[in-house]
């Protein structure tokens, strides 16, 4: 998927995180990672929407 948005020309910060299951940021209240890969998506969003800093 990274790639195809890379090759349309969209934005795409691709992140693997060790030993995590699929969507473990949904048990962000539980683990470290999940606080941390969420405000990865924040800095994400507010890097490329416009208007959402």
């Amino acid at each position: 998927m990274a790639d195809r948005l890379a090759d349309a020309g969209m934005a795409c910060d691709l992140q693997v995180w060790d030993r995590q299951v699929h969507i473990f940021q949904a048990a962000a209240d539980l683990i470290p990672e999940g606080v941390r890969a969420i405000g990865e998506i924040g800095r994400f969003v507010r890097s490329t929407v416009p208007g959402s800093r």
